[in-house]
């Protein structure tokens, strides 16, 4: 009898797991195939000038996202009560919306002293960057209470607003229409979290300045090393494109950007929402549990990550040239390039959860240091001595080493069981993939 209760409640605990994957699954599958779908009619409204632009803008975004409110939003799912987590919700705002407008303050006087520093729509960013961190700090809410319906409808709404923006003002030949277009679709995103979730209504009920400082205390290893080592992480992802534009020309980096767009950000999105669910149950879930379920998120993402960068290798340049336009054809060949990289953060980003859920930020934090060296490394080196198309390459290299490196000291840290055969199929499919890149850089160069 104490059998068949504990399969059954088995049973019921993998069927809410599943619901919850495809809840977040499908509402990121939407939420980016509708900017993908918009940028076939967006590349001819916007010139890769106009996509540059973005992409130095998003850059600034998505460093400062990191900063203003020191990453107590994955802290909301420690407290055992409720207080506790709407307390450090209240914290984190607050943090947030001080942060930005000191940063913004901050690039406005760096600009002003230095001319060469020029930022795209200075006067937009504070409050994107507000917006961007208050979508965090909600979705770590929702994650605790697991409302992945909230989260699902608002990245689509935020991803239909966004791209019904973008074309209107294209339409009408305002060059900023992007920003402003991404501006709007974070507006709805969080409008649409607010609705579903009466979180002000809550605060006013539970909140207690002394408590709020004495969570932060408790918590301040979030901000003393969870939050350095996503700065890390954010800087090697999004510095390198601020620093092309001292190197290359805005066309180039708008085909980088539009690659980006096209390829990592989905993949991260995806992870992002993989990556909820696996650290709240890892947080609270034995050692084996958290292995079996890291094994079925690896068996979804891996043969994904496998058809999309042998597609990216073969056919995306020629593809992505037809569907964008030939003004495009050069972010086909930045996809091929970076399309193993994209494959590991596919694979391991969801997982990499697993270094806060079991206090290992020491250890992310090293990783992301020398993720961060290399990549700059390779930007200030290729862009002093190499063309753009050479230094893209390289970039796609490093990431693919050190990815690979994370990635196995996740597979360590988890615990994850392969079988023998296992094993050799996904070292068979990694050779075919590193052939066939191999082959297209020897055919390109």
């Amino acid at each position: 009898m104490r059998n068949k209760i504990r399969i059954t409640l088995e049973r019921l605990q993998q069927s809410s797991i599943t619901r919850h994957v495809v809840t977040l699954g499908l509402g990121s599958f939407v939420s980016q195939a509708i900017p993908i779908a918009a940028s076939l009619v967006l590349s001819r409204l916007y010139s890769p000038k106009a996509y540059g632009d973005w992409g130095i803008f998003v850059s600034y975004t998505g460093i400062l996202a990191v900063l203003v409110s020191g990453r107590y939003e994955l802290a909301i799912l420690r407290p055992a009560k409720k207080v506790g987590a709407l307390n450090l919700v209240a914290l984190s705002i607050s943090l947030a919306f001080a942060g930005s407008l000191c940063f913004f303050l901050l690039l406005h006087l760096l600009c002003s002293l230095v001319p060469s520093v020029s930022i795209p729509e200075l006067s937009y960013l504070p409050f994107y960057v507000f917006l961007t961190s208050l979508i965090q700090i909600y979705n770590g809410y929702a994650n605790r209470t697991e409302q992945y319906d909230a989260i699902a409808r608002s990245s689509i709404s935020r991803s239909l607003t966004q791209a019904g923006s973008r074309i209107i003002l294209g339409g009408f030949r305002f060059e900023s229409g992007l920003i402003v277009g991404a501006l709007l679709g974070s507006i709805a995103g969080i409008g649409s979290l607010i609705r579903k979730i009466h979180l002000i209504r809550d605060i006013r009920r539970s909140f207690s300045f002394r408590y709020m400082c004495q969570l932060a205390h408790i918590y301040r290893y979030f901000p003393f090393f969870q939050m350095p080592s996503a700065l890390l992480n954010a800087l090697s992802t999004n510095l390198p494109l601020i620093l092309m534009a001292f190197y290359f020309n805005k066309e180039q980096i708008g085909c980088f950007s539009m690659a980006i767009t096209l390829l990592y950000l989905p993949v991260s999105l995806i992870s992002n929402s993989l990556g909820q669910i696996f650290y709240k149950k890892a947080v609270i879930w034995p050692a084996e549990d958290t292995a079996k379920l890291a094994y079925k998120f690896l068996k979804l993402t891996f043969p994904i990550g496998l058809i999309m960068s042998l597609f990216l290798i073969w056919g995306g340049e020629h593809l992505l040239g037809f569907l964008l336009g030939s003004q495009w054809s050069t972010t086909g060949l930045y996809a091929a390039y970076l399309s193993p990289w994209i494959w590991l953060i596919l694979c391991f980003s969801p997982l990499g959860m697993i270094f806060d859920a079991i206090d290992k930020q020491k250890t992310e934090m090293m990783l992301n240091i020398c993720l961060f060296i290399s990549r700059i490394l390779v930007i200030v080196a290729g862009g002093s001595l190499l063309a753009a198309h050479q230094t893209i390459l390289l970039y796609g290299v490093a990431g693919t080493v050190l990815w690979s490196l994370e990635g196995y000291i996740i597979y360590r840290l988890i615990g994850i069981r392969l079988t023998s055969r296992e094993k050799k199929l996904a070292l068979l499919f990694i050779s075919i993939v590193l052939l066939s890149w191999s082959i297209k850089i020897w055919y390109t160069f």
